[in-house]
């Protein structure tokens, strides 16, 4: 679990995954001043801010922070310093999110990602997570989807994805 005193490093490694985002051809309106820090928060509170320390060269490595929604773990950003990708950091982060699901005995985990970049789409289906319909998305993620329409220029590129909890138990084995 991360601390007030991380914050700072968060904020960096959020501008990283801004850029990686933006330099894949994605638009996204600036973020509202201390939005990111505002979730960042809500997560710590939550018990739901993990990180990874980085072993060769010190400091954060990685990050996620997630939100519980009613009886769902919402995964609401996985951030992972850009020399130290394809590394397992944002798996090892996920599964550690997936393994609190189950210990808090949720439904399941959600997120949001864009359906067209195989880093973000293909990472989250090779961890079990598959597509949800708009008819079949609990509430919390439909409201998401919306939202994330006005923020996104291509909201079409959207999807909402879910693990249900019976799933988790055999992707939850190593934690963060």
């Amino acid at each position: 679990h991360l601390g007030p005193a991380d914050l700072p490093h968060l904020s960096a490694l959020d501008g990283e995954a801004r850029w990686t985002l933006e330099d894949a051809g994605l638009v996204i309106a600036p973020r509202p001043s201390g939005a990111h820090e505002n979730m960042c928060v809500e997560a710590m509170a939550a018990g739901l801010l993990f990180g990874i320390d980085s072993p060769e060269r010190g400091g954060l490595a990685g990050y996620l922070a997630a939100s519980q929604m009613g009886d769902w773990l919402h995964i609401e950003e996985v951030a992972v310093r850009i020399e130290l990708r394809r590394r397992g950091i944002g798996a090892a982060l996920v599964r550690h999110a997936i393994g609190e699901c189950r210990r808090r005995r949720l439904t399941g985990c959600s997120l949001t990602t864009d359906r067209f970049l195989p880093f973000n789409y293909g990472f989250y289906r090779r961890l079990g997570f598959s597509e949800c319909s708009q008819q079949n998305q609990p509430l919390h993620l439909a409201r998401r989807v919306v939202f994330e329409a006005s923020v996104f220029a291509a909201a079409e590129r959207r999807v909402a994805m879910v693990l249900l909890s019976d799933e988790t138990a055999s992707l939850s084995g190593t934690g963060a």
